[in-house]
């Protein structure tokens, strides 16, 4: 489903469906991809009308630096990026999902 595809649906759920938290989940490691533009940081509130995000980065990072043994300075690193967002504390960070598995 294209973003404009996405956004209209959410839209109309959120406006449907108001007062209800939604989450938004975007599978991906860069957070330029998850906060969807570095220009837009209103991207997640205002496109997908969700309250909140998977902080899918984040995640990537800590199964590399956990897993695989990757430098811990990569999660400063991938932190760094949290101004891409409107609201980064808004952004839920987890280790894992059903859509995760440690690989």
């Amino acid at each position: 489903m294209s973003r404009a595809s996405f956004g209209r649906l959410a839209s109309r759920i959120a406006s449907s469906l108001s007062g209800i938290a939604t989450i938004g989940e975007v599978f991906h490691p860069d957070p330029s991809v998850t906060s969807f533009s570095p220009v837009d940081k209103n991207a997640i509130r205002h496109r997908f009308r969700s309250n909140n995000a998977l902080r899918f980065p984040l995640y990537f990072t800590l199964r590399d630096v956990l897993v695989h043994g990757t430098s811990a300075g990569q999660i400063a690193e991938i932190l760094r990026h949290d101004s891409l967002y409107n609201r980064s504390d808004s952004l839920i960070t987890f280790f894992g999902n059903h859509a995760s598995r440690v690989s």
